[in-house]
């Protein structure tokens, strides 16, 4: 009778035909559903993530690490990503089958079915960690992030201080501990899983002993078919399950992902600038009152910053804040902008307290130029209109010509469409600051802040550029922040401030007859002036955020072609092969056939593999320009998957039409044919798991390359290099020869053209010119940062060239333009002055001495202790920059290059710090780039540089004799 019914439904192969097709159409349709829905939710999270960023106050930020915020931007919400598209729909399908199985089970023989399912609650326990696990894993892994933002943003510091192999420690240790949680979490997976496949194989066994008893007991209710039925229903659910495993494992780590994303999304907002509420008054006077402000920053809640300020400024008029570093001048601004609010007392703004003003409408006319201009990596026409998003590009125009920024944008080669690099490191520090003042004068604002606008500036750019800002403040309410007073002396106010209190006010000539703070600041500074492959870096391709993404998404993505996935390809291969072999040995005939739709299977999953490849790279590429999503992708991955689904109902029904053949003309029996099937589903159902891996697999396959591409790039300039002369000793002396020198990214622009200059032990160098005529350029040369196109280097007269790099750069100091800490102690970022040795506790107070930062450090509670904050966010420019110096003395260099070394610092302080510098100097070679001319009059030779190269050296008396360029400029700082 069973064999009569066999053969009698050899038809029913047809209906797996039909069914295949129809799957092939269904699978489609919900795949292409799910991971549509999928990429717009993920756009849409990433919007609110980077949304909610935006608008949190500023005291968020100062106790947040800025690097882990870049991680869960890309990494998290990847992770996210890959957790709530396809891999929910087929988790949902994976559940339906599993419940269809148990139901179908049930209906045919619920004793036999509840034995089997008796297992199901330990195959539901195994799982349950996961999500905990994941979350502390993503955790470590934003902190590494943090600190790799830190560093790539730092860049030339870390490579001018050898500090690369203190970097990567710094990083491992991070990478280190996610690792330890990811093993954990690795341990308890490969567990979970095999867990799960041992009970599965263990239920098998169950079933047919149980199932042969139930034929025997109860020969009414249960027969072989029955048997069979529940058997084959239960089976297909349960690998339902097998397969759903690396489902949920994304799932779960979509969850812990989730959870720290949304935590940022969802959180609240004292200070929320995207908030409707607040008034908006008809017209903006510009009447500003500071009433009984007491504020501590609230990452330092011990350090009263200010300490009850009351002060008032009438429309239109310039007030001048003046004082020494971190007696409150810059905290003043940003309580005005709202960036924190006070402790104590209010802020009022044409008689209304600005905490009942609209935030947005306030920050819109209001106008701000930093200390340290912040540019970001577009172009400079984008920059501009930041200050205002509607801006025309005539405007931009005139906004440039204001700032007196035009003439040199003009002689780009792409003019305004010029790209500035990741924080403007393509162009000189006047010339950004210039950018910088033209972004503010674009919004046309009824208040204008200028902290320290024109500290950057040479004398020839800063008269030209404080006759712009004079003109600017016309018809303004005007707050300035300046060290150097002669650019504030025509202000209709000065305040004095002394440790957060206002101890003074008036006009120029008033507090000179008051002989205060003001007039003790006014002359000492009368008294000084009468005393007289970084290339890599910069091209936008690997920018921060580029490699960031890089380092959070590739080495991540890579585990989808390696740890549990592989464990089941691995699983899979195994069980395909033992399937054919014991197929083979029952059925060859049969056997043979399935072999032959093998081909069919493979040339299905390789067209699904190459297509998702391909814009499984267009996708990440969109993701690091933009996070957007490429839709081919989608539609490639549910075309995919639709046809790894049907071909296994069209081997199904092949197997199950040609089966019925081979028995009704006895070459195969029933029970063969029984073997050969079940081998076949168990190998087809395993196979399926693996195609549910394929987006995965093709994302670790293009990361694994990327990866690989940067692991294999030989740098023009290596740091690591053993390679190259170590001198005995390093004597100082430099020459430059014959130095033409383009960056790398604007090769169209010749920064050096014939640079000749030399410099002899002990002696001070002096270079003097306009922004961008290639000053700060000639140190990068010298620290080998880039290598020149023509002309030679020389230290001792050996070309740099063929020096050993590290020994190089551990004989010079350098402190930049713009000084760069990094977020930890004090101590430890003085103490990376000497990456090749264990520096000192006295030593590192010797030095801070010396740069007159110890008696501030001693006033913080924790000292040398205290944290700085991202970038040094918890100090002023001052602290920064004594700090800076600090670290470029303890590594006691032979050759110290000033960058602007003092700019940043206020006329007390700077005479103090400049006494320090000239004691620094003896017995090293100097190289001084100043825009105060004042601060290099006692330099040795002095190089005047237009153009790419040296128009006039000599002495400060010997240029002036001249009455060239040199007396031109002395003459202009004196009258100004």
């Amino acid at each position: 009778h069973t064999w009569n019914h066999i053969v009698s439904s050899s038809g029913h192969a047809y209906y797996f035909i039909a069914i295949g097709f129809s799957v092939l159409a269904l699978t489609w349709i919900q795949i292409w559903t799910f991971v549509t829905s999928s990429a717009r939710q993920t756009a849409r999270i990433r919007d609110k993530f980077f949304f909610a960023v935006l608008h949190q106050e500023m005291a968020w930020f100062d106790s947040t690490q800025i690097g882990t915020l870049n991680t869960r931007l890309t990494d998290d919400i990847n992770t996210i990503h890959g957790g709530i598209g396809d891999k929910i729909c087929i988790i949902v399908q994976l559940f339906s089958t599993l419940l269809a199985g148990i139901i179908i089970a049930f209906v045919h023989g619920w004793k036999l079915t509840l034995v089997i399912l008796s297992v199901s609650p330990l195959l539901v326990a195994s799982g349950a960690i996961l999500s905990v696990l994941t979350s502390k894993e993503l955790l470590e892994y934003s902190k590494a992030g943090a600190v790799a933002e830190e560093i790539l943003s730092a860049i030339r510091t870390v490579v001018a201080f050898n500090g690369q192999k203190k970097a990567i420690e710094r990083y491992d240790v991070n990478l280190e501990t996610a690792r330890i949680v990811g093993m954990k979490k690795t341990i308890t997976t490969s567990i979970s899983m095999g867990f799960s496949q041992f009970l599965i194989y263990g239920s098998y066994a169950l079933a047919f002993w149980y199932g042969t008893k139930l034929t025997v007991d109860e020969k009414d209710t249960y027969d072989i078919g029955t048997v069979l039925i529940v058997f084959f229903s239960v089976l297909v659910g349960a690998f339902s399950i097998g397969e759903a495993s690396p489902n949920l494992e994304s799932v779960a780590n979509a969850r812990g992902a989730a959870y720290e994303v949304f935590k940022i999304i969802t959180k609240p907002r004292p200070i929320d600038s995207s908030s409707n509420e607040g008034f908006k008054p008809d017209k903006f006077r510009g009447e500003i009152e500071f009433k009984n402000i007491h504020f501590s920053y609230p990452s330092r809640p011990d350090i009263q910053i200010l300490k009850g300020l009351n002060l008032k400024i009438q429309p239109g008029k310039t007030i001048a804040l003046v004082g020494s570093s971190g007696c409150g001048k810059s905290t003043t601004i940003q309580l005005l902008q709202r960036f924190y609010d006070p402790a104590e007392g209010q802020i009022i703004i044409d008689g209304h307290d600005i905490r009942t003003l609209n935030l947005k409408w306030m920050r819109e006319n209001i106008g701000i130029v930093s200390q340290e201009p912040i540019l970001f990596a577009t172009t400079i026409a984008g920059n501009i209109r930041y200050g205002r998003e509607d801006i025309t590009d005539a405007e931009i125009e005139q906004a440039a010509k204001e700032a007196n920024a035009y003439d040199f944008i003009s002689k780009l080669p792409d003019k305004f469409n010029t790209m500035v690099g990741e924080r403007g490191a393509q162009l000189s520090g006047g010339q950004k600051q210039r950018i910088a003042i033209a972004r503010a004068l674009a919004r046309n604002p009824k208040i204008l802040l200028l902290d320290e606008a024109t500290s950057a500036l040479d004398n020839q750019s800063e008269s030209i550029v404080q006759a712009a800002l004079d003109k600017a403040k016309t018809g303004r309410t005007t707050i300035v922040i300046a060290h150097r007073l002669s650019t504030i002396r025509t202000a209709d106010i000065i305040a004095g401030f002394e440790k957060g209190v206002l101890i003074e006010q008036g006009t120029h000539d008033e507090l000179m007859a008051h002989k205060g703070v003001y007039y003790a600041l006014v002359m000492q500074q009368v008294l000084r002036h009468n005393s007289t492959e970084i290339g890599w870096f910069d091209d936008h391709n690997n920018g921060i955020g580029v490699l960031l993404t890089r380092l959070a998404t590739d080495a991540s993505q890579v585990k989808g072609a390696t740890g549990s996935r592989l464990s089941f390809i691995t699983a899979t291969a195994f069980t395909l092969i033992t399937a054919i072999i014991i197929a083979f040995v029952h059925g060859w005939q049969l056997t043979l056939l399935i072999l032959g739709c093998i081909p069919i299977v493979a040339g299905a999953t390789a067209i699904r593999l190459k297509s998702v490849s391909g814009h499984a790279a267009k996708d990440q590429k969109a993701l690091e320009e933009a996070g957007r999503v490429s839709f081919p992708y989608l539609k490639c991955l549910a075309m995919g998957k639709s046809r790894m689904t049907y071909t296994n109902y069209f081997i199904n029904a092949a197997v199950f039409r040609f089966g019925a053949w081979l028995i009704t003309h006895c070459y195969m029996n029933f029970e063969q044919l029984f073997i050969v099937f079940l081998s076949v589903i168990l190998g087809s159902l395993n196979a399926g798991q693996t195609s549910t891996m394929a987006p995965d697999f093709s994302k670790s396959k293009i990361s694994a390359q990327r990866i690989f591409q940067l692991l294999d790039l030989k740098p023009a300039i290596d740091s690591y290099s053993e390679e190259g002369e170590k001198l005995v000793k390093c004597k100082g002396n430099v020459e430059f020869k014959g130095i033409h020198f383009a960056y790398p990214t604007r090769q169209e622009v010749q920064v050096l053209q014939g640079l000749d200059i030399k410099v002899n032990k002990g002696q001070t160098l002096a270079l003097v010119g306009s922004s961008g005529c290639g000053k700060s350029t000639s140190i990068q040369l010298l620290e080998r940062f880039y290598d020149p196109a023509s002309g030679q280097v020389f230290v001792d007269g050996v070309d740099t060239k063929s020096l050993h790099i590290q020994w190089l750069r551990s004989q010079l100091g350098l402190v930049q333009q713009e000084p760069i800490l990094f977020d930890c102690s004090i101590a430890e970022n003085i103490q990376y002055g000497d990456n090749g040795r264990v520096v000192s506790q006295e030593e590192v107070e010797e030095a801070a001495k010396a740069a007159n930062i110890h008696n501030f450090i001693l006033s913080l509670p924790e000292k040398y202790n205290t944290r700085v904050g991202d970038k040094g966010a918890q100090l002023s420019g001052g602290q920064k920059q004594r700090i800076a110096i600090a670290r470029a003395l303890v590594r006691k260099p032979t050759i110290l290059l000033l960058d602007e070394a003092t700019s940043a610092l206020d006329t007390e302080s700077e005479k103090v710090v400049q006494k320090a510098l000239d004691e620094a100097r003896k017995g090293r070679t100097c190289i001084v780039i100043a825009h105060r001319l004042s601060t290099i009059q006692n330099s040795d030779i002095i190089a005047v540089i237009q153009n790419g190269k040296v128009i006039e050296q000599g002495t400060h008396s010997q240029l002036l004799a001249l009455e060239g360029f040199y007396y031109t400029l002395v003459n202009t700082q004196v009258s100004h």
